[in-house]
């Protein structure tokens, strides 16, 4: 699978540190120069910039969501089925090269499939609707923090970069929030036990962390917990906020609170071992 890293032109340290992780695992990794707010227009900074709407990003956002559709981009001019998209920040598990072979092999029916951990619980559907070598495939039933790493399907690429999601809404919040269009229309997928963890969530490198710290930090955050009466008080909290804006948002609100009542909450695990 051809894989695509976005990076800074300024981050030079970034690119040679990712370049040696995946080529220490067989990846072959395309560099996508990130874009920065110099490059945002004026039309696009009106339209997706203007803190007066209801749902606007800021500058340096808008420029991030902007490099992960050129990512895109560049892989629709490849015949691929599939592509995995990286930010230029992230520790990745030795068995990803493998996972990517298996995936373009299976040829899965998903659009968007995540495969970053988080140093934070996710509610996850209860039972996993499928494996890939192993590896279980959850639906979201919460929003995440982060799109440093997914695979793209084809299509869902085309749609993406046919609509206005990822230009109205942080990349990670457009691509895999449950409650937003994309993951209405396209099949939007978690990885259990996830294949890579972004270094500011344990504040340092790969470079200098040995694989027990990382099962560590799995041990630590991969505690399966049942939706708890806070849970739902903190759906219920987050659809009050959003009830004054029109009863589809209130019945959109009670939907997400009964998926959620359902699911289990929990921190998704980071794969560790070897091929």
């Amino acid at each position: 699978m051809q894989a695509y890293y976005i990076n800074l032109a300024a981050r030079t340290d970034r690119r040679a540190s990712m370049e040696a992780r995946f080529g220490a695992l067989g990846i072959v990794a395309e560099r996508v120069e990130a874009l920065t707010p110099a490059v945002v227009t004026d039309q696009q900074r009106a339209r997706y910039c203007n803190i007066d709407a209801h749902r606007w990003q800021s500058e340096g956002e808008l420029a991030c969501s902007l490099s992960h559709a050129e990512a895109m981009r560049r892989f629709l001019e490849t015949d691929a089925a599939f592509a995995a998209i990286f930010e230029d920040d992230t520790i990745l598990s030795p068995s990803l090269g493998r996972l990517l072979q298996e995936i373009d092999r299976a040829a899965p029916a998903i659009d968007l499939l995540r495969l970053e951990a988080d140093n934070v619980r996710l509610r996850l559907a209860p039972q996993a609707e499928s494996t890939i070598a192993g590896y279980s495939l959850f639906r979201l039933h919460s929003a995440v923090g982060g799109a440093a790493g997914y695979i793209v399907s084809r299509a869902a690429a085309q749609r993406i970069l046919e609509g206005e999601e990822i230009l109205s809404d942080p990349a990670d919040e457009a691509l895999f929030n449950p409650a937003g269009t994309l993951s209405k229309i396209l099949v939007v997928r978690q990885l259990d036990p996830a294949f890579f963890l972004q270094e500011d969530r344990l504040g340092t490198t790969d470079e200098s962390v040995p694989a027990a710290i990382l099962r560590c930090f799995v041990a630590s955050v991969a505690r399966p917990m049942d939706v708890t009466f806070g849970d739902a008080a903190v759906t219920i909290f987050e659809i009050s906020c959003s009830a004054i804006l029109s009863p589809r948002h209130i019945t959109s609100g009670w939907r997400r609170l009964r998926a959620s009542a359902s699911a289990l909450s929990r921190s998704n695990r980071i794969n560790t071992t070897n091929p």
